[in-house]
């Protein structure tokens, strides 16, 4: 085979090479970033409500764990998020802000889903306060704070 030939094929094959990693570590960036942008923000199921005339995606906190947890690791909601937490049976339930690093608004709901108290923006230096409704509640529902004043009232939780 002529020398040129060799160098042509030589060449070819070193393109092809840097070619197809160059491929492979693109492929594998975007690969890794969406898995990362899509990963949930919690292992809670999620679900779209309505509250306020406004749709909110919140993480359902519906176990003991969850309740517990709360909105510990997250480190800010969007004005579209929140966290809802379901209890079986109605009570008394109290709220700190324990692990949460930004304001939030807390709701109380009553079975009817009707809010009994609210807050409009709690503040993390609150911890370790309580806050609790003075009406027995099924659902809590936590969305970024100073959001009230932009929901239509009267405000009804729809699920």
């Amino acid at each position: 085979m002529p020398r040129a030939s060799v160098k042509k094929t030589v060449s070819a094959r070193k393109a092809a090479l840097v070619f197809g990693t160059f491929c492979a570590v693109v492929i594998l960036g975007v690969s890794a970033y969406v898995s990362v942008s899509k990963a949930p923000r919690s292992e809670l199921r999620t679900q779209f409500i309505t509250f306020g005339g406004k749709r909110f995606q919140v993480a359902v906190a519906d176990t003991n764990k969850a309740r517990a947890k709360g909105l510990g690791d997250y480190e800010s909601l969007a004005n579209d998020e929140g966290m809802l937490f379901v209890f079986e049976r109605p009570g008394k339930h109290c709220f700190w802000m324990k692990d949460v690093e930004f304001p939030i608004g807390i709701f109380w709901l009553d079975e009817e889903r009707r809010v009994v108290k609210s807050i409009d923006s709690l503040s993390p230096d609150t911890y370790p306060e309580l806050f609790c409704p003075e009406e027995p509640v099924n659902y809590v529902l936590e969305i970024a704070g100073g959001q009230a004043q932009n929901l239509q009232k009267p405000l009804k939780l729809e699920l």
